[in-house]
């Protein structure tokens, strides 16, 4: 009677929490839904009331940082398609940014006889690894139809190699030896003046493989697979994931050891290595794609302790 009871009470309390689960779900479905209009077969969102007062906020011409056709006649075909004004503007505006504003260096040839594109995150004037991939990929797929796009990804694939194996550990670099303000960071590997920051972040990794993966499905050219720097900086993302699949106990002294001095104990690790972890055949990656450490060493459903 007490398993019955007990059963019986379980039941009630899940059918409670889908009561309110529905009762909060619905209000917001129907909050975030009001402004759709219906077409046949795709969900147009309404912009809003005032969108109308958004205007061509690009810089002229002659101030943009790197100009592609393709990407310009693409930019006018499609918003001279929408009806609403300021969503064209909007449009307009945010597709070319990164070719306006944040390629701030590009060279077709540089002393090494390779293409080198330093894309700048925007309000920093240093390179992410994964900002400037997922910066550059919407024009990956335009790259066959203009050669000089073409070569101006060959260069941020060629620049990411280049700064994976000055430090693999590393999440965002500077264009030359300038420093930055985290070179006091207590780090293994230690800071050098190419680094801007050296979080380790998995994901930094992975996102030269994902611009290497994508700029080879749009063009078929096998250019940068050839070479022996991209070659050398693959290999390098394998041996940093390999070596961060170690247990804490299996790690010493660490392959990598980061501590900042500072009021936010999310912007460090502790002890300069995290939470401690176990082997699990998983690879660790102390800071989040945001900056902040993690709680347990693989940020997955299954921890590594």
């Amino acid at each position: 009677q007490f398993l019955h009871r007990h059963m019986a009470f379980s039941v009630l309390r899940v059918l409670v929490c889908l009561w309110v689960l529905v009762c909060l779900v619905i209000p917001v479905f129907n909050m975030s839904t009001k402004h759709l209009e219906k077409s046949p077969g795709v969900f147009l969102v309404t912009p809003p009331e005032d969108s109308s007062a958004l205007v061509d906020g690009r810089p002229s011409p002659a101030s943009r940082k790197f100009v592609s056709p393709v990407i310009d006649d693409l930019v006018l075909k499609i918003s001279a398609q929408m009806a609403n004004s300021g969503l064209a503007a909007l449009f307009n505006n945010c597709l070319p940014n990164t070719l306006d504003t944040t390629v701030n260096n590009f060279t077709a040839k540089g002393p090494d006889g390779l293409p080198d594109t330093f894309v700048i995150t925007g309000d920093i004037p240093a390179m992410w690894l994964r900002d400037s991939t997922n910066q550059v990929l919407p024009y990956v797929p335009y790259a066959s139809q203009d050669p000089r796009l073409q070569t101006m990804l060959l260069g941020v694939i060629f620049r990411q190699a280049k700064s994976i194996l000055n430090d693999s550990y590393a999440n965002a670099f500077n264009y030359g030896p300038t420093g930055s303000p985290w070179q006091s960071d207590k780090r293994t590997p230690p800071m050098n003046p190419a680094l801007w920051e050296g979080k380790y972040e998995l994901d930094s990794l992975v996102a030269h493989i994902v611009l290497s993966n994508a700029y080879w499905n749009a063009t078929k050219d096998t250019t940068p697979f050839q070479n022996a720097i991209w070659q050398r900086a693959i290999y390098r993302v394998i041996e940093t994931i390999n070596t961060q699949q170690k247990a804490s106990w299996e790690d010493l002294p660490p392959a990598y050891f980061f501590q900042r001095q500072g009021t936010e104990p999310i912007d460090t690790l502790l002890h300069g290595v995290g939470v401690p972890s176990n082997h699990t055949g998983m690879s660790k990656s102390p800071f989040r794609p945001r900056y902040d450490h993690v709680t347990h060493a693989c940020h997955n459903l299954t921890k590594c302790d």
